[in-house]
């Protein structure tokens, strides 16, 4: 029974009294008449009284109740018997918790804890005080002579309410039971653990152990026998030592289990039928099975499934964590009814697991696109010469200038010019690029000179409004092998290459093209500059046909996968509405994407990332079902396992696909964040899967089956799976005699956690 704890909710307590039958007296008006408790139960109460203990475990740093349970004395030295599962807190971590008793006369004290037996759920623990009352056992209690029918009582402290006596009958041992317990008809409540259960003369028959949950007043006993020898297992020594209960423990579950194991031998198994196979049940008696089916089931099933389970109904408490010593079995049986064979390992699979707007806009023209974009207010404009005759210096704002006729200008020519370098024409024309912040050309000028210089004032032939930038900060020149050439006009700011860190008073750019100045970045290329070839251009509605035609097939696909999977009666409701669940997460996914494209870029291309979006979508279901298929094929763990890695790449290629989309440019930053955070969401589940795999070992089964003709490895034989099985035990065997610190079986299990 599980002892009380103060962390519980306490609930209300009854104590039923029998009363015995007197010879009714003559009723008054004026009172109804008193009702006689049962003299027995009084005199065994008086009796037992000063025998009776509480036992507290205490937590030692806040010297508070952490358990509660009963006890009794049983000599006149201070021995004094409980179960083991009231001080196993104790016994698997003295330095965190220690023991005390309190009498019914409110004596408190220590505890020393002597000897325990865990299979039979009993301890001995003495008080340090002498010559007090102690309770005898029943020799018919001892030799197993005493009568079905006979009323016996329970004492304890009940919820720390107070000591109690429950009056119940004795009904012998529990029939289908490998441990030997009382069945005693009466109510046991949480705090009575441990305590005494005695007969009409006050002499012990047995200890309260536990209670059945689904039942009423149907309670369990230990046989005052166990605590006999216990006793005086005690009472010999030597003490049990507490720093040793570990290996105490560990030592009295092997034996447990050894003759655990060869008592299911010597009863032997036996053969059952389940449809057309065969499988093994144990002849114990006290293992007992039980079957079940859903033929009855409304409505009617799609896969017949008869079902056995078999249980040895015992059960050995070890710690709060840990109840050990029962053996499990089942069979079932499934049948399709009207299933394909992947709707029926779909259907196992889930029995197996149960238990294991598109908005255009016209385009600006090219030549505008690729000019200036509003949102960049730093560069003003490019002042260009706009007469052939000599520079006129620089002039005020506001002041009128003098009209020319374009035509005519177009057709005179100045004065004569220079020989070009290299004889080309288009040698002395340089081009000077201002990018914008995000690296992209935010002005392209022309510079029709051997030389241009760029800085603040407007009387350069470049003007950049940045206030790190010089008044007359830079000039560029072609040296004597014809090549630009970048020259610092001594700027407090000085002069770098675009991706340099040292400041240089001189640059060429014949390889290097791009300039930093203060925080303005810029490019000077000559005519004969090479150019990137032309890209391809997507033609018009071709997004929005890819995008439609990936929509189609992914729910095509989808409603397919929904139909092999269908184990219940097919309804549109059941096809359709997942279909519609993703069909608003996809388009929410996109529109995020549309929102992003539309600030940064300036368009929204809701087709190509509805394109992207539904490539991703597409890409993760067929990996999801390569993952599982070659996980059943190849009967390998691992692939299923570890298959949301996968999942994750494709999540990293989606949203590269987005950010390249939205321009690469203005989300390289971005990128490789969302990269980073993916490539860590991924680790974080491979290390959290890796030590969930140490903690609890691998799954059972592969994941989602597939029909057998999918298997590409043939299966295991029954030889095979034994032997394996032998390996696993022997290794387990290794492990636990390999405990680290020596502190035994429980070594890794701390119940100060």
């Amino acid at each position: 029974m599980a002892f009380f704890r103060t962390r519980l909710c306490l609930a209300g307590l009854a104590a039923a009294f029998l009363s015995q039958a007197q010879p009714p007296a003559p009723a008054t008006p004026a009172s109804n008449p008193p009702v006689a408790l049962s003299s027995t139960a009084e005199r065994v109460y008086d009796l037992a009284k000063p025998r009776i203990l509480q036992i507290r475990t205490l937590l030692q740093s806040a010297g508070r109740q952490s358990s509660l349970g009963s006890g009794f004395l049983v000599a006149a030295d201070g021995l004094a018997v409980t179960n083991y599962h009231v001080v196993s807190q104790y016994a698997l971590d003295p330095k965190t918790y220690r023991l005390e008793y309190l009498a019914p006369d409110g004596e408190k004290g220590s505890l020393k804890l002597l000897a325990i037996d865990v299979p039979h759920d009993l301890a001995v623990v003495r008080v340090e005080r002498s010559g007090l009352p102690f309770f005898e056992f029943d020799p018919r209690a001892l030799s197993g002579r005493l009568p079905k029918g006979e009323r016996i009582y329970a004492m304890g402290n009940p919820l720390d309410l107070g000591f109690t006596i429950i009056e119940g009958t004795y009904n012998g041992l529990v029939d289908k039971s490998y441990d030997e317990r009382i069945h005693f008809s009466g109510a046991i409540n949480a705090g009575m653990s441990g305590g005494p259960v005695a007969g009409s003369d006050g002499r012990i028959v047995g200890i309260n152990v536990a209670k059945r949950l689904d039942g009423e007043q149907v309670g369990f006993l230990v046989p005052a026998r166990f605590a006999a020898e216990l006793v005086e297992r005690a009472r010999k020594g030597p003490a049990l030592a507490v720093d040793k209960a570990r290996e105490e423990v560990g030592r009295q579950l092997d034996g447990w289990q050894a003759a655990f194991y060869e008592a299911l031998k010597k009863e032997g198994f036996r053969t059952s039928s389940y449809g057309p196979y065969r499988g093994l049940e144990s002849a114990a008696p006290w293992v007992t099975c039980w079957a079940s089916t859903n033929s009855d089931q409304i409505p009617k099933p799609r896969t017949a499934v008869n079902t056995t389970r078999c249980s040895s109904a015992t059960g050995i408490f070890v710690s709060d964590r840990i109840l050990t010593g029962r053996v499990d079995l089942s069979y079932a049986y499934y049948k399709a009814i009207d299933l394909n064979a992947f709707q029926f390992a779909k259907e196992l699979s889930q029995r197996s697991a149960g238990r294991f707007r598109q908005h255009r806009r016209r385009a600006a023209p090219a030549a505008a696109r690729d000019l200036v974009h509003a949102c960049l207010s730093r560069v003003r404009r490019a002042l260009q010469r706009d007469a052939p005759g000599p520079h006129p210096g620089s002039q005020p704002r506001g002041v009128a200038r003098a009209a020319h006729d374009a035509g005519r200008l177009a057709r005179q020519r100045g004065r004569s010019r220079p020989p070009l370098p290299r004889g080309d024409r288009m040698g002395a024309v340089m081009w000077i690029e201002v990018l914008s912040r995000h690296g992209e050309v935010a002005v392209r000028n022309r510079i029709e000179a051997p030389e241009a210089r760029i800085g603040r004032a407007f009387d350069n032939d470049v003007v950049v409004d940045d206030p790190h930038v010089a008044p007359h900060h830079l000039r560029i020149f072609r040296g004597e092998d014809g090549e630009l050439v970048a020259e610092d006009l001594g700027s407090l700011n000085g002069l770098y290459a675009e991706h340099g860190a040292r400041r240089v008073t001189r640059l060429p750019l014949a390889g290097e093209p791009g300039i930093r100045i203060g925080r303005t970045t810029l490019r000077v290329h000559d005519a004969a500059h090479a150019v990137a070839p032309e890209k391809l251009l997507t033609p018009p509605r071709a997004h929005a046909a890819w995008a439609g035609g990936l929509v189609a097939a992914l729910f095509l696909m989808l409603l397919g996968l929904q139909w092999m999977n269908l184990t219940a009666e097919p309804s549109a409701n059941v096809l359709l509405l997942p279909l519609l669940g993703l069909a608003t997460v996809l388009v929410l996914w996109t529109g995020v994407w549309a929102v992003l494209s539309r600030i940064f870029f300036g368009q929204a291309r809701f087709a190509l990332q509805l394109r992207i979006a539904a490539t991703a979508c597409v890409a993760l279901v067929l990996w999801d079902q390569f993952a599982e298929s070659a996980s059943f094929a190849l009967a390998w763990r691992d692939i299923a396992e570890y298959a949301g890695l996968g999942a994750w790449a494709v999540l990293a290629a989606a949203c590269y696909g987005h950010l390249h989309a939205i321009g690469p440019r203005h989300m390289r930053a971005a990128m490789g964040l969302v990269i980073v955070l993916i490539a860590a969401g991924a680790l974080l589940q491979y290390f959290g899967k890796s030590e969930t795999r140490k903690l609890v070992g691998q799954r059972a089964s592969l994941g989602d089956l597939r029909p057998p003709v999918f298997r590409a490895v043939p299966l295991a034989s029954a030889d095979d799976f034994f032997k394996r099985a032998e390996a696993t035990k022997a290794k387990v065997d290794e492990a636990r005699q390999k405990s680290p610190g020596g502190r035994g079986l429980l070594a890794d299990f701390e119940p100060s956690e």
